[in-house]
């Protein structure tokens, strides 16, 4: 890696248990995976972000993508 640059990894966590919906992992199972991809980015990687999008995906769409960048 150059210096002076950043690098952050994301660990994407599936649905946790607690959702009503269908369970795909128990927790220890969820929290197993995510420090193993955690600790596969060590080498590199500045720093990580966890994401859980998994439990309530997003229903609405953005199709304007102009409106998107005026909001940014």
């Amino acid at each position: 890696m150059r210096a002076g640059r950043e690098l952050i990894g994301v660990v994407h966590l599936p649905r946790l248990p607690y959702v009503a919906a269908r369970v795909e992992f128990e927790l220890g199972e969820v929290v197993e995976r995510a420090v193993g991809e955690a600790r596969a980015m060590e080498e590199g990687f500045t720093g990580v972000i966890v994401e859980n999008y998994g439990d309530y995906p997003y229903r609405k769409r953005v199709r304007d993508r102009c409106r998107v960048v005026d909001t940014l």
